[in-house]
């Protein structure tokens, strides 16, 4: 039998821990099935294909009009509202005709061709099913699966909260659809069972299992990388530049440590280099690398201090030790079992006790590698879940697989 034409659906191309996710499921794929077709739906292929140049998948752009092209207010309503009923009739013409129609999603017409030709629909992990990411487009994109017949696999993700109960209430009916749910932690298990979601199991997160082990021992330089998100609300991003700003001073002067501000999506680009304006002995990496170059650049570093999820992945790979300052709970969920107590939330940060955690977290940099490199193991075997599981599911479904 061939093996499984797969689509991996919505991965965000100017994120490095959406490539980092995309590179290790493909990974993992090709792993458990040599003979997979897939093809990856992304935001910005070329960009993808500049960074991932050894991805072994076919890449589209997504069905969908990234944000930043579609505008904002009515504009970007009425133009996603055009291609999400075009994708409906599209789905509609297919499944009573047998004919393949594009009306205003004609742009979009390979990447539905993608989703019509696959067998395994695969939304990979992050956090994309949650009201802060307009996650009604992921939800459409399972719903397409489900009517033109394919499986849908969610995998490795962290999903939720919902606001208001009709997103709940949509959201588990969409979710119940699922031939496989994985999820990266518990919290995430107990949201979907209290929402009345079934059939869920728990894993880790797939980035663990990124093909990028470093060794443990290796001299480090004395630098700190910064990695922070650029979403903060025009009122409290002053605030937390400010606080952002005192704290690569002392950790400068208390430590001696060069301050690299290395982003890890494009987006927060611009905002690095305005939190190095002032700071005497800083660098400023002005591109998003490449998720093997993120892990090199981390695995030379004395701590980390990032807002971003993955780029503390790919150095706690090499036990680099960090500490996260996030407003999700997949932060303290997903990094509070290799490094208790290295997380806190953003608002916390904007006051002198906030400050102080992290120059102790750094001071007591040696006892936090130590631990990241004793609980690291059950993290990389928690991962590898995930590759069990898709295994045991492909092998379930009739495809001829490799055990993983």
């Amino acid at each position: 039998m061939r093996g499984p034409k797969i689509a991996i659906a919505h991965s965000y191309s100017l994120n490095v821990g959406d490539m980092a996710v995309l590179s290790t499921t493909v990974g993992i794929l090709t792993g458990i099935a040599p003979d997979s077709q897939i093809t990856a739906l992304v935001s910005h292929p070329d960009f993808t294909s500049k960074k991932l140049p050894r991805l072994n998948a076919r890449l589209e752009r997504w069905p969908w009009p990234v944000d930043h092209e579609a505008g904002k207010g009515p504009l970007r309503f009425f133009g996603y509202a055009a291609v999400y009923l075009s994708h409906i009739v599209s789905v509609l013409a297919y499944r009573i005709a047998g004919t393949r129609v594009f009306l205003f999603n004609k742009k979009y017409s390979a990447p539905l061709n993608a989703i019509f030709d696959c067998d395994i629909l695969l939304s990979p992990g992050g956090d994309f099913i949650n009201p802060r990411y307009g996650f009604i487009t992921t939800l459409s994109e399972f719903i397409m699966a489900k009517a033109l017949g394919k499986k849908l696999v969610i995998c490795a993700q962290t999903i939720g909260p919902f606001e208001g109960l009709l997103n709940g209430r949509a959201s588990a009916f969409v979710l119940n659809m699922a031939d496989l749910i994985l999820i990266r932690e518990q919290k995430t298990a107990k949201l979907l069972a209290d929402a009345g979601v079934k059939g869920v199991e728990v894993t880790g997160d797939i980035v663990f299992a990124f093909p990028k082990a470093l060794e443990e021992g290796k001299k480090r330089p004395g630098k700190a990388v910064i990695c922070v998100e650029d979403l903060h609300p025009p009122a409290l991003k002053e605030r937390y530049a400010k606080k952002m700003k005192e704290l690569s001073r002392r950790v400068n002067r208390e430590f001696g440590y060069r301050i690299v501000y290395m982003p890890a999506n494009c987006a927060d680009a611009a905002f690095h280099a305005d939190l190095a304006q002032g700071i005497e002995d800083a660098e400023v990496i002005h591109e998003v690398h490449a998720p093997e170059k993120i892990a090199d650049i981390l695995s030379d570093a004395e701590f980390l201090i990032s807002s971003r999820m993955h780029p503390i992945v790919l150095g706690a790979l090499s036990c680099t030790p960090f500490f996260a300052i996030g407003e999700s709970f997949k932060f303290e969920a997903v990094l509070g079992p290799i490094c208790e107590g290295c997380c806190m939330k953003g608002y916390e940060l904007e006051t002198d006790e906030g400050v102080e955690r992290i120059m102790d977290a750094i001071r007591r940099r040696e006892a936090l590698r130590r631990k990241i490199f004793g609980t690291l193991p059950g993290a990389k075997e928690r991962a590898k879940r995930n590759a069990v599981l898709l295994c045991k599911k492909l092998e379930e479904w009739g495809y001829p697989v490799m055990p993983a």
